[in-house]
Order: C-alpha cells, then sequence, then structure tokens
C-alpha cells in the first residue's frame, strides 16, 4: 500500500450481505453514480436485453421488496411451471386444506393477437396504465417489472408484486386496458377466433394442451364471444425456497446467449471485417496508366462485398429489431429509493459483527486496487442491532413507505 494513501474502512449493509471495503482519504463514498444514466446508452449493445449493471440494479430492488414485504396467507394450490423458450406455463392442482403463507406473487402480462404497435407505445398505453390502476385496486405498492419478447415478436411482461391478484380480475383488467383504442389487441383476437372456429371446433396447429383441454376452453371463450382471452397469470410464490434466485432466472436474467444474441454477435463480427476488406480495397494505390479505370476495377471488386454487407446490415437490424425497445425494466418508487446502508468505520466496531463471520453462508472475496473487498452473506435476523439499523436507514430513504 503507497506510503503517501490514508486509507478509511468502510461497511455497506443490505438486507443479506455485509460488505467490507476501503477507500482513499479525501475521496469518501457517494453512495449514487451515474452508471444509471450510462446503462440506458448500452442498452443497444445488449440487444433488447438487460445490461449487467441493469442487472445488478433490478436484482437489488427485488433483494428489498422480499425484505419489507410482510408474509401473508392465500389458499394455494399445487402449482408445476413448465417453461419454454418465450413465456412460462402453469398447471394447477387441489386447493391445499390449509392456507400457505407467501410474501410475493408472479404476474404476466401477454398480448393475445400480433403486436402492431412499437413497444414503446404499448408500455405508455397499456403497462402504465395497468401499473397506475393496481396501485389503486389492489394496493400494490411495491413492484418490479421486466420487458421481455416471445419467439413470435410479442411484448410480453413479468411482474413481481407484493400484492396478490384475482386472476379473473386481473385478467378483465389487462384485457380492457389492451382492448381500448388504438391498440384493440381484444377485438383482433376476437375475429381471429370466430374465424378459425367459423365452422365449429377444430385444434389448433401448435397448440400443445390435450384434445380436451382445447375443448374445454373453446366452449369457455365461445359463450364470452372470445372477449376474454387468457392473457394473464399469477400465482403466489409460497412454494419457492429461494425467491431472489428463482426471479433472477425470469425476471434478473442477464443478457443470456440465445441464439438471437449469438447471431448479433456473428452479424457484427462479419459487418466490421466486410467494412475493413471494402477499406483496404479502395486504399489500393493508383498509378498513371490505370488513372481512366481505377475506380471502375475498384467498384468491380468491392461490388460482391457491398451486396454481402448490406445484407448482414439488413438480417442485424432485423434480429436486433426483437429485442425490446425503449425501457427493459422498472420499479416502483418506494424500491428505487431503497439503498445499502453505507458507514465509515472500523471494521471490529460493526454491531454484530462476530456473529456474522460466525454463522455467514459464504464470504466473498476480491482485490480491489490495493485492498480487498470482503462480502459476508447472512441471515440478518441473526443480527438484531444491524437489522434494526437497517430498518431505520430504509424508513429514511423510503420514508412514504408504510411498514
Amino acid at each position: 500500500m503507497p506510503f503517501n494513501n490514508t486509507y478509511i474502512p468502510y461497511y455497506s449493509l443490505s438486507p443479506n450481505t455485509l460488505t467490507l471495503f476501503q477507500q482513499p482519504e479525501g475521496i469518501g463514498y457517494a453512495g449514487r453514480t451515474s452508471a444509471g444514466f450510462k446503462n440506458l446508452s448500452q442498452t443497444g449493445d445488449n440487444a433488447g436485453e438487460l445490461s449487467p449493471h441493469a442487472r445488478i440494479r433490478l436484482k437489488r430492488a427485488i433483494r428489498y421488496m422480499l425484505y419489507i414485504t410482510r408474509s401473508k396467507t392465500i389458499q394455494g394450490r399445487d402449482i408445476l411451471a413448465k417453461t419454454s423458450a418465450d413465456t412460462i406455463e402453469y398447471e394447477r392442482g387441489d386447493l391445499k386444506r390449509t392456507p400457505v403463507a407467501y410474501k410475493l406473487t408472479f404476474v404476466t402480462l401477454t398480448l393475445p393477437s400480433p403486436q402492431q404497435h412499437s413497444d414503446l407505445t404499448i408500455k405508455s398505453l397499456a403497462l402504465n396504465q395497468f401499473l397506475t390502476e393496481a396501485k389503486t385496486l389492489w394496493h400494490m405498492d411495491l413492484y418490479v417489472w421486466k420487458a421481455e419478447k416471445q419467439r413470435n415478436g410479442n411484448i410480453h411482461f413479468h411482474i413481481l408484486s407484493n400484492r396478490y391478484i384475482p386472476h379473473l380480475q386481473l385478467r378483465s383488467t389487462w384485457n380492457r386496458i389492451i382492448n381500448k383504442p388504438p391498440l384493440q389487441y381484444v377485438d383482433t383476437y376476437s375475429r381471429r377466433m370466430q374465424a378459425h372456429f367459423s365452422s365449429g371446433f377444430k385444434p389448433f396447429d401448435g397448440d400443445h394442451r390435450s384434445l380436451s383441454a382445447q375443448r374445454k376452453a373453446y366452449e369457455v371463450n365461445k359463450a364470452n364471444g372470445w372477449t376474454q382471452p387468457n392473457s394473464t397469470d399469477v400465482h403466489a410464490l409460497y412454494k419457492v425456497a429461494n425467491v431472489e434466485a428463482y426471479i433472477s432466472k425470469y425476471i434478473a436474467k442477464d443478457v443470456t446467449k440465445t441464439s438471437r444474441t449469438q447471431r448479433i454477435q456473428r452479424l457484427k463480427s462479419a459487418i466490421a471485417k466486410l467494412q475493413e476488406r471494402i477499406d483496404a480495397i479502395r486504399q489500393q494505390p493508383r498509378t498513371w496508366e490505370d488513372v481512366n479505370t481505377y475506380y471502375d476495377r475498384i467498384k468491380a471488386i468491392t461490388a460482391p462485398l457491398a451486396a454481402e454487407l448490406k445484407a448482414a446490415e439488413e438480417e442485424l437490424k432485423r434480429i436486433a429489431d426483437m429485442g425490446v425497445k425503449g425501457r427493459i425494466w422498472g420499479c416502483s418508487a418506494t424500491l428505487s429509493k431503497c439503498r445499502n446502508l453505507t458507514n465509515a468505520g472500523s471494521f471490529t466496531s460493526i454491531p454484530d459483527f462476530n456473529t456474522v463471520q460466525d454463522t455467514a453462508t459464504y464470504r466473498i472475496s476480491k482485490p480491489r486496487g490495493y485492498s480487498t473487498v470482503d462480502t459476508y452473506v447472512f441471515d440478518i435476523e441473526r443480527t438484531p442491532t444491524l437489522k434494526s439499523m437497517l430498518n431505520e436507514h430504509i424508513a429514511k430513504c423510503a420514508y412514504e413507505y408504510q411498514w
């Protein structure tokens, strides 16, 4: 460590971690940075998916929502989750005999017919209105949302919330919102279904449900004139041992190595190499002998490469357009204000520090300049003083939230 620098010890406390680090004297710790603003300009580089920094901030919001949400009970059902490339499907069993405890719920909102409007329009006219109504109708004061694209190109939304929304109310509300002008996705769905079933029931190609399940859905939807498509899903996360890890898999996932993102990276590399070859050819020296034929010769040589370059750029644009445009995720105002408690002070003076060391699930050490950053993952319920300090800190950050 350089002799002319004095390092000040700091600690940062979150609902399940205690991080120890050092800062040179005079620099201090700001707590907030402009990284969030820089992240907005990087969205295009991540193919319309979360950047690594956005993923960290989203996971922090989820962590604080878990921490400040009280446990509730619900008459739960056995749920089997099945995942596919573009959505999560659920099968429900019988109601349990006794209510089950849960904290958070997982909501999915989809479009029942092909997307005809921009992602920005749907987020502005549909998602924003849904979140506003959810605050009033179901007192949904804590939430995190994430936008994704389905394989068919439709945008859909995952919402993690502290409130359970009755599924019939959820579906009715969302269908009403996405059917208002100029959206009218339910009307489009209704016309398509009536045309498909004009001569009676027949199965859909690509529908993986059993024939009996399809026929049952047909009877129900025919009775209501195809005006209540199954465009939503909601379930309480009562069977999940590690909610944060579960949600991170579906909401806070990083830029995934999907075929689409891999194809984008390959196209970008191919475009760069093609442009280099074209530029190199165009920089060939001219002589007096070929001064009159130089440009025609260069054009003839580069024409195939230029055509290949144009095709690659068009393909890149087509695939990139399949990503979410604009903002990819967001959270309620309360969660956006929650920050870790960070103080300067000797590590040995941290309350309950011995308990943290003794009971930590694991410890992560990373080099940082001339010092090391140590993070302990632990159960804050075992450290009452640290828990009290964090609660007081959150109350100051999000003063409008009632615990």
